[in-house]
């Protein structure tokens, strides 16, 4: 069985954890699911470390939480990983000259399509 590292976030937080280890394999065990489910719950914050950068993982880690729902503008392009439906293509190539559009200015360095969180579907059922 895969083995979770976690930590605090930070020690002079009463929130927040950071998680390692985990792996496509290691979601296939409901135990791991249930488990980082858990950290969710009682932390109320994770931040992944280490993890596979695939949209397939991403969609996987995602689903220990809940059901997807697809991103409610069917305008917005979609990954080209047409084996997972439904993650959007939020890329910046610093080589391509873009407009103003989505940059923004952080401690004195401009930075490209930066989002804070937000939440996509808060006018869904």
């Amino acid at each position: 069985m895969t083995s979770l590292k976690v930590r605090d976030l930070r020690d002079d937080l009463s929130f927040g954890a950071i998680v390692e280890g985990v792996s496509e394999a290691a979601l296939s065990d409901p135990d791991i699911k249930a488990e980082i489910n858990d950290i969710f719950v009682r932390r109320g914050m994770i931040v992944f470390t280490g993890c596979e950068p695939s949209a397939q993982f991403q969609v996987e880690l995602s689903e220990v939480f809940g059901p997807l729902k697809d991103h409610p503008t069917k305008t917005t392009a979609r990954s080209d990983d047409t084996a997972v439906p439904g993650v959007i293509d939020m890329h910046y190539d610093p080589d391509v000259e873009q407009s103003d559009i989505g940059l923004v200015e952080v401690n004195g360095r401009k930075l490209a399509v930066w989002s804070n969180w937000h939440f996509d579907h808060c006018y869904n059922d």
